[in-house]
């Protein structure tokens, strides 16, 4: 019907217009009407406000012949007031009208407009379209020309193969033919021999940046496998230098303890005492193969039995909920239910302890406190649902771990400090990496955790005691889990290196020691009066694994002799003991409870 794709185009454009200018008569035949009736009403309202004015004026003339003496009859005037009552009604009728025609006619105005703009719309759509059909137009022509190329070549091959089967018949047909042909073949070659060249010119490009390609996609592997060198001789480079330190603060470590403990044995008298060589490093396995019952290589002489409260320090305003020394015993940090963690100075001879300074910032009771390596920064779990670091010497807030919605109840710092372990009521345990300040892993244990052990001596493994009476062993490479069942509901765990033995103390009113090399409890602790009364009460080793502590309900420390199993007690505080902690060099134990108060013991 149409003979190409413009006339149908053009068509098309056609019927549309004509549609549009149909709806458009047909719309706008009702304002017309609209205006016509509108034009009619506002005569009549003129009309009518003209004899309502005569009207007016007749009714005010006989009230001046009265004043004047003349007298008008009242049935006159009376038909006259009927008349303009019926006037003005009329009047307010055709008001109405008028506002109803003149609300009909913005109504149509706004359909007016809306079809004016659709018909922009539609005019804009068949310029588009006027547009689509140039170019379809300019395609056709060269469609069209490309058909009228091959149609001649169709024609050329045709007249050949036509001059071929005549050139038996007639050589004089063969020669005019041939001419042709050759006309033809001639310009074939041609347009050939220019595609051809243009082909191998596309392909000569193709190949240049085909070699260009591969010689920076050589460089790129070059620069990365030089990148992966330098990346792996800086972390050779960083390992070591996190070896060298590690072995000189161990050094130093030790030779501030061989010196605190000279100092020690001369203020009281034992200067001419041997002192035995300091074990328990990451490779001494010297009491590894002694049984429980024998008296241990490791045992220092100078750890006291704590046996005599001497001071008393009234620590927070409100409870105590947990202490804990610094490993170079300069320090001892409480935490409270007033949201404050209080760092102690403990003096050289180790018999009084002042206030340092006080860490604010905290959103709830804090849970739990821990010192890193270095006793420079103080980490705290709270019941907001946090854990926060600060560091002593300026007093800042280092980071806020937060990401737990339930309140932590401990948090630890992990071997190389930076990275913190922390154990909620949210049945959870979170891995932080310090130094991006985010949580790197979410460890799902299916029960509330109260206590969480790691450092160098587990390696990768995180321990963890929880409300369900498990413990729980992770592997920080995997993160999978393995589990021990126990009979009580797990408040705190304290691990000796040396021995491979984890403390577990829980509700059952029963420390048990744990031989992580068997899986298994080999010795378990009781006592007549220990009472175990908070979800968070924490019992600890001594530093010579000679000695086991914890408190109980009633204000009463309770100290067990792990080779014996013999137990001493005594009761100083006057509400529930909730955590005790020896000082690193033994010479010190302090224990802290509920009603504000930390007591310091000696020998």
């Amino acid at each position: 019907q149409f003979k190409n794709r413009a006339e149908y185009m053009d068509a098309l454009s056609g019927q549309i217009l004509q549609r549009l200018r149909l709806r458009t008569q047909r719309e706008t035949r009702g304002y017309k009407e609209l205006i016509a009736a509108y034009g009619y009403l506002e005569s009549q309202l003129e009309q009518s406000r003209k004899k309502i004015s005569w009207l007016e004026y007749e009714k005010e003339k006989p009230k001046k012949d009265t004043e004047n003496g003349s007298e008008v009859e009242d049935t006159a005037l009376k038909a006259k007031l009927e008349e303009l009552k019926v006037i003005q009604y009329e009047l307010n009728d055709a008001i109405k009208k008028k506002a109803e025609y003149a609300d009909k006619v913005c109504s149509q105005a706004d359909a007016l407009k809306k079809m004016e703009e659709d018909l922009g719309l539609s005019q804009t759509r068949c310029n588009e379209l006027e547009t689509l059909n140039k170019a379809l137009q300019e395609k056709l022509t060269t469609a069209e020309e490309i058909v009228t190329v091959l149609s001649r070549t169709s024609e050329v091959i045709a007249y050949s193969s036509s001059c071929h089967i005549w050139a038996y018949s007639s050589y004089h047909i063969w020669a005019y033919s041939s001419y042709h042909i050759w006309a033809y073949s001639s310009n074939c070659h041609i347009w050939f021999s220019a595609l051809w060249s243009r082909l191998q010119a596309i392909m000569g490009e193709h190949q240049s940046l085909q070699a260009l390609y591969n010689s920076q996609q050589a460089k790129f592997k070059g620069m990365e496998r030089d990148l992966a060198h330098l990346t792996q001789q800086v972390l050779e480079h960083k390992m070591k230098e996190a070896e060298d330190l590690n072995n000189e603060t161990s050094v130093s470590k030790k030779l501030l303890q061989l010196t605190r403990l000279k100092e020690l044995q001369e203020s009281v008298g034992i200067g001419n005492k041997k002192v035995p060589p300091l074990k328990g490093g990451v490779g001494d396995m010297s009491g590894a193969n002694e049984k429980l019952g024998a008296t241990p290589s490791f045992v220092d002489d100078v750890v006291i039995y704590p046996a005599t409260p001497f001071d008393s320090l009234e620590a927070h305003d409100v409870e105590v909920s947990a202490l804990c020394f610094s490993p170079d015993g300069n320090y001892l940090a409480t935490g409270g239910g007033d949201k404050m963690v209080k760092v102690w100075n403990v003096k050289q001879d180790l018999r009084t302890a002042d206030l340092k300074c006080s860490l604010s910032g905290s959103g709830g009771g804090i849970m739990s406190v821990q010192f890193d390596q270095s006793s420079k920064t103080v980490l705290a779990a709270s019941n907001d649902s946090m854990a926060r670091i600060w560091t002593i010497g300026d007093l800042i807030t280092r980071h806020t771990l937060a990401g737990h919605s339930g309140k932590v109840m401990t948090a630890k710092f992990m071997e190389d400090n930076n990275k913190v372990v922390t154990g909620s009521h949210d049945r959870t345990l979170k891995i932080w990496d310090l130094q991006r300040g985010t949580c790197i892993r979410t460890l799902f244990a299916g029960s509330s955790c109260n206590d969480v052990i790691t450092g160098k001596y587990l390696g990768s493994t995180i321990i963890s005691g929880h409300f369900d009476q498990r413990l729980r062993f992770w592997d920080e490479r995997t993160y999978n889990a393995s589990e021990i069942a126990l009979e009580g509901k797990i408040t705190s765990l304290d691990y000796l290196p040396e021995r491979y033995l984890l403390l577990c103390c829980s509700r059952d009113n029963v420390l048990r020691l744990v031989d992580l090399r068997q899986n298994s409890v080999t010795t378990t602790f009781r006592a007549d009066g220990f009472n175990v009364s908070l979800d968070w009460s924490r019992a600890c080793f001594s530093q010579d694994g000679q000695y086991i502590a914890a408190g109980s309900h009633d204000g009463t420390v309770f100290v067990w002799e792990v080779a014996t199993g013999k137990v001493r007690s005594k009761k100083e505080h006057s509400s529930v003991v909730v955590s005790c902690s020896w000082h690193p060099l033994g010479q010190l134990f302090a224990s802290a409870e509920r009603s504000k108060r930390v007591t310091l013991w000696s020998h």
